[in-house]
């Protein structure tokens, strides 16, 4: 029973010992913490935050690739979902990237669809992006289709 007293004892006192170091682990009682250690959480955070502001989303949206010849026809178009009237640009690239088609800057409305279309010519994709504006401020796809019938493939924009 003594012996049961005794590590009683002595577990109760380590205990209050050990609670007493921890609570000054911290800092001292101004609550300011460890002055290093701030330094460098705010480092990282300014560093994060650059890094943030650099990969922004950008203006410009691309469509996957689709290998389309022709008869079929191939289209690239843009709808501007913002609420305010945006320059658009819709381009359509080959696989190899050169640029067999291009509508120019264009003023286009709020809600309004625009784009080209033309025949196809292999592996393609677009290219659609908003001149002073967001990727938010539009949505775009390519589809294929032949004249006189209705779409047989549209992939969105990303």
């Amino acid at each position: 029973m003594r012996l049961m007293r005794t590590c009683v004892a002595t577990i109760t006192l380590l205990a209050v010992v050990g609670f007493a170091g921890t609570a000054y682990a911290q800092g001292p009682n101004d609550n300011n913490g460890n002055p290093t250690i701030l330094q460098a959480v705010q480092n990282l955070q300014s560093t994060l935050n650059a890094l943030s502001a650099s990969t922004s989303l950008g203006n410009t949206r691309f469509t996957p690739s689709a290998f389309v010849l022709a008869p079929d026809m191939v289209s690239c178009e843009a709808v501007n979902v913002s609420a305010a009237t945006q320059t658009v640009r819709v381009q359509l690239i080959n696989g190899i990237g050169t640029l067999i088609g291009d509508t120019g800057n264009s003023s286009t409305a709020a809600g309004v669809t625009f784009g080209l279309a033309q025949a196809g010519s292999g592996l393609v994709y677009c290219k659609i992006t908003v001149v002073g504006g967001s990727r938010t401020d539009i949505r775009g796809s390519l589809g294929f289709f032949t004249l006189g019938s209705s779409q047989k493939l549209v992939l969105p924009a990303e």
